[in-house]
C-alpha cells in the first residue's frame, strides 16, 4: 500500500502478473498510511482517519473511521495550520498515535522549518476521537516521509 501523488494505491499479485491498483476515493489528499491491527489506515491533511477493507481485492473500500477534529484541537487556526504534516505511528502499547509536525515558512516562502510537534491518540472507547497526548509513556517516536515507528525507551 502506498500514497502516490496524494492518492492511494496497492500492489496486487495475480497469477503470473502483478500490478499497482489505484483506490477510488472521494476524499482529500492523503498524507500517511499504516498497517495497524490487520487493516490499512490512512490520514488525510485534515486529520481524518480512514480504513481500507481489502477483503474484496477487486473492489476495495476506503471509508472514514474518525472524523478530523476542529483545527482548534490542534492548537492553531486554519491559516497557520495549513502547512503541517501528519504521521501515523503504532506505539509499543498498541495505541494508534497521530503525530503532527508544525512547520513555518520563511518570509520569502522559499523554505519551511519545523517549529514543533504535537501528538494525539485515538480513543476507541470514547466516541472515536483524537485525544491530545502530553506524555508518550516511555516511547520514543521517529517520523519520516516513508516510514514512522516507535521504540520503548
Amino acid at each position: 500500500m502506498i500514497i502516490l501523488g496524494a492518492k492511494l494505491a496497492f500492489f496486487m499479485p495475480s497469477g503470473d502478473k502483478a500490478y499497482w491498483t489505484y483506490l477510488e476515493t472521494n476524499f482529500d489528499i492523503f498524507q500517511d498510511t499504516l498497517y495497524y491491527r490487520d487493516q490499512f489506515y490512512f490520514v488525510d491533511e485534515s486529520g481524518t482517519l480512514f480504513a481500507c477493507d481489502l477483503n474484496h481485492p477487486h473492489n476495495p473500500r476506503v471509508s472514514p473511521v474518525l472524523v478530523s477534529p476542529p483545527y482548534s484541537t490542534f492548537g492553531l487556526d486554519f491559516e497557520e495550520d495549513k502547512d503541517n504534516y501528519l504521521y501515523l505511528v503504532e506505539l509499543s502499547s498498541g495505541d494508534l498515535l497521530l503525530a503532527k509536525r508544525v512547520r513555518k515558512y520563511t518570509e520569502d516562502y522559499e523554505r519551511s522549518y519545523t517549529i514543533g510537534f504535537s501528538a494525539y491518540k485515538m480513543n476507541p472507547l470514547v466516541d472515536l476521537k483524537w485525544i491530545k497526548v502530553h506524555n508518550l509513556c516511555g516511547d520514543t517516536v521517529f517520523v519520516g516521509a516513508s516510514y514512522s515507528s516507535s521504540l520503548r525507551a
